[in-house]
């Protein structure tokens, strides 16, 4: 996965707010969290040593010892590890959601906001694509209860 791929699918996933410069160096980019606000990742776009860093949290142990994993070289730190760019597209696409989700994880804080996570849709597919809609919390418990109704209904009809 070339790094102009990887830019592209962090800010469409995590967000342009999440994907910042490290002390005003073009060459390093640090992936954060829009909650903690810490960082999950570290990008280091040098021609001549393109590196991906990734906080994986106490997994770091059990994974850096898989080929295409390693000590981190970025962040001296034991939950960091290395992630080659040599890896499938899938690989680092999933090793970066997992350093997303432990620092989420990290959130102390009752936090009143919410993430939502909406998957790209087929462009093709109106039925997939992501519409806003309110819910109705006033009949949510005689709704409930209609339908505990009906299940009743159903379990008697099949005895």
């Amino acid at each position: 996965m070339n790094t102009d791929e990887l830019l592209s699918y962090a800010i469409r996933h995590f967000g342009r707010n999440s994907i910042s410069k490290v002390n005003n160096n073009a060459n390093i980019i640090a992936f954060s969290s829009p909650i903690t606000k810490k960082w999950f990742a570290i990008l280091n776009l040098d021609p001549k040593s393109k590196k991906l860093n990734l906080n994986c949290g106490e997994f770091s142990e059990t994974i850096k010892d898989l080929p295409g994993f390693s000590t981190a070289s970025l962040v001296k730190d034991d939950n960091w590890v290395e992630v080659s760019l040599l890896l499938s597209e899938q690989k680092i696409k999933q090793a970066l959601e997992y350093a997303f989700k432990v620092v989420l994880m990290t959130n102390k804080k009752n936090n009143p906001e919410k993430l939502i996570y909406i998957p790209d849709a087929n462009q093709n597919d109106e039925k997939n694509v992501y519409h806003e809609q309110k819910l109705d919390f006033k009949n949510w418990k005689k709704s409930s209860r209609l339908l505990k109704e009906k299940i009743n209904l159903l379990k008697i009809k099949l005895i």
